[in-house]
């Protein structure tokens, strides 16, 4: 038991001179050239009760990772049932959600992974890509809770690479999930959703309405 304390507090001390405190920018450790981490520590388990657990609630006995799932970029917005969320048009040409979260029940270095699906057709979005390493900001240590913002939702390429082809999911119910990796802990896993309903970014309304000739990056 002292030698994984131990651990995890090096651990800690080595991200924290990293990231700062209260950081909720990605960890670059362990990370790919794109600052994904990779790869699922010996012996990770997933949760029972930290999984498939409706955001915004609180599992009965939670013994595992949960995350109350949001949309926020420099805070946290929660997200309820068929909530509004907009795929962002980026500045590079590519397309994707915001994610935020409150995750439970982890220390304060997680894995955090965003998967978006079509309810109706079950076509994933999003979601491919390896997690990245967050350092939980408003770290919590007496309820194991802290906050994460400024994750990404990033639709594949191959499914939609220019506004003419994001255009027909205006308006679709889709499943938006967040799931953790408990990195300073066990390696255990969490994985909660919640269904939203996704509204065009406004620079694409005109070319996918026919009242514009093109979706332009903000």
């Amino acid at each position: 038991m002292m030698g994984r304390m131990t651990t995890r507090f090096a651990t800690t001390l080595c991200l924290l001179a990293l990231v700062g405190c209260g950081s909720t920018e990605p960890v670059d450790s362990g990370t790919t050239s794109t600052g994904a981490t990779t790869g699922t520590p010996s012996g990770a388990t997933t949760s029972p009760t930290g999984t498939g657990t409706p955001s915004g609630t609180t599992p009965t006995e939670p013994t595992g990772p949960w995350t109350e799932v949001g949309n926020g970029v420099g805070g946290h917005v929660p997200l309820a049932d068929l909530d509004e969320v907009v795929i962002v048009h980026g500045g590079q040409g590519g397309f994707h959600v915001d994610v935020s979260g409150i995750v439970h029940n982890v220390s304060s270095v997680v894995n955090v992974r965003s998967i978006l699906t079509v309810e109706s057709t079950g076509q994933q979005l999003a979601g491919d890509i390896a997690p990245l390493a967050y350092l939980l900001g408003n770290y919590d240590e007496d309820t194991e809770t802290g906050l994460f913002t400024g994750e990404r939702a990033l639709i594949s390429v191959e499914i939609a690479d220019t506004t003419e082809e994001i255009c027909p999911f205006e308006d679709a119910i889709m499943e938006l999930c967040v799931e953790i990796m408990d990195l300073g802990g066990d390696g255990a896993m969490g994985l909660d959703c919640v269904r939203v309903t996704a509204v065009l970014d406004p620079s694409d309304v005109p070319f996918c309405h026919g009242t514009g000739t093109t979706g332009t990056a903000p």
